[in-house]
């Protein structure tokens, strides 16, 4: 018997909250979520973007809280099964980035 695992994906919807601007919402992305500068801007310019896929929805939506925290809008979408390592091979730049995404330790003080 095969199992088939669900699989989620983070989507930047390519719009900000509507509470925030672009310095803010810049800022938040460098200090909070620990991306560079340039990965900030790459992720801002045009529109809908995949940004990272899970296995586990929970994953997903943390993800999705953290990035709306810093001001820009994501959707989950459920890609249903997974379908195997191929779907890794059509990934963007940006997945590949939150792949490598660590927390950042905050100082406190």
């Amino acid at each position: 018997m095969s199992m088939s695992y669900k699989r989620y994906q983070v989507v930047f919807t390519g719009k900000l909250a509507s509470d925030k601007d672009i310095a803010t919402v810049t800022s938040n992305l460098i200090l909070d979520i620990g991306l560079s500068g340039d990965k900030v801007e790459l992720l801002l310019k045009g529109s809908r973007k995949v940004l990272k896929r899970f296995s586990v929805v929970a994953e997903a939506q943390r993800l999705t809280e953290r990035l709306e925290h810093a001001g820009i809008l994501c959707v989950i979408e459920d890609q249903g099964p997974n379908q195997g390592s191929h779907q890794s091979a059509g990934e963007s730049s940006l997945i590949t980035l939150f792949h490598r995404l660590k927390p950042v330790k905050k100082n406190v003080g």
